[in-house]
């Protein structure tokens, strides 16, 4: 009888974690996707920083943390989408749990839409390694529509609009050592607004996420790391996404993005000491009038600070994203 050893099996559970979820991506990536409608949540580096779309993540980590992220889509174009985004959380000692805040801000053309959500996350132990994070998080949409802000006013444009509504969301997420598996809906807007531009408007339709990665320790401090994200927006469709990125000493890391709407993406990240920076060059591999392709192509850039708390009762030495 064939004899396994413990690293052979490892490697073969790997090898199999990975299958699963290049398939899981292929067939999302097949599935048609309509281009001219814009997702209302979408960035490149959600393999470094996923707490904006599951805020279950922050029971990963025992670290107090706090994200910043600049997003500039289609650089050149007047009126192109742009996105900031800031989040923070820190654990909570005698819960075994975390609390923090997310804040987003989108601009396209005269539209713009602000939220704020305050989430708290809860961990359990699954297993003798594996662990189960749990996250809500509760908060209010504003959007606004300022056509007024025009210098040339079109008399046949819609006139000005403004709503503000409550959101709620959930995340979950299973990790261990070297692999995670999340679910999230982050927004949940009821949308009972007689106006017919809040009922078309896709910063008022929910967003869907499945996401999963592994980490792989390869030889003197190098990692691979592997991730992938499964988005559906009500209204839009699908979109999948797959990241790879080789990390050294988690000091340095260069990887690469493709999206299924025929995006890629070149993401570079470096740590110093508590301060992690990351930036992203995303182009359109087929475009047409020239949209999102290298001349006025996307650009990320993020900071991290990590005040590196290690006070949780349960012992989480995983670092998977």
């Amino acid at each position: 009888m064939q004899k396994y050893s413990f690293k052979t099996i490892k490697k073969s559970l790997f090898l199999k974690q990975i299958a699963a979820l290049l398939a899981i991506t292929i067939y999302f990536a097949f599935i048609p996707f309509n281009a001219f409608s814009q997702q209302a949540f979408s960035y490149t580096q959600y393999m470094i920083n996923p707490i904006p779309f599951n805020s279950a993540f922050s029971s990963v980590d025992n670290d107090t943390r706090a994200d910043l992220m600049l997003r500039k889509q289609w650089a050149g174009i007047v009126g192109a989408p742009t996105t900031q985004f800031a989040d923070g959380f820190m654990p909570i000692e005698k819960t075994n749990g975390a609390a923090g805040l997310i804040f987003e801000n989108d601009k396209l053309g005269f539209e713009s839409l602000t939220q704020m959500n305050g989430f708290y996350s809860q961990t359990v132990r699954i297993g003798k390694q594996g662990f189960l994070g749990l996250s809500l998080n509760l908060g209010l949409r504003n959007y606004s529509l300022n056509y007024s802000s025009a210098q040339t006013i079109d008399p046949l444009a819609p006139q000005d609009f403004r709503e503000t509504k409550p959101n709620i969301g959930f995340g979950l997420v299973y990790f261990s050592e070297n692999f995670y598996i999340g679910l999230s809906a982050p927004q949940f807007t009821f949308n009972n607004s007689s106006s017919s531009l809040a009922l078309k408007n896709n910063n008022f339709r929910n967003d869907y996420f499945l996401t999963a990665g592994v980490t792989d320790n390869l030889l003197n401090g190098l990692k691979w790391k592997f991730a992938t994200l499964m988005t559906y927006t009500s209204g839009v469709g699908p979109t999948a996404d797959i990241s790879s990125m080789f990390m050294y000493r988690e000091i340095l890391g260069v990887g690469l993005n493709y999206a299924s709407n025929n995006e890629a993406a070149l993401i570079l990240n470096a740590k110093f000491r508590s301060f992690s920076f990351g930036y992203s060059y995303q182009f359109g591999l087929n475009t047409t009038n020239n949209i999102g392709g290298p001349t006025n192509a996307t650009q990320e850039l993020t900071l991290s600070y990590s005040l590196g708390h290690k006070r949780f009762y349960v012992k989480k030495s995983s670092k998977v994203f």
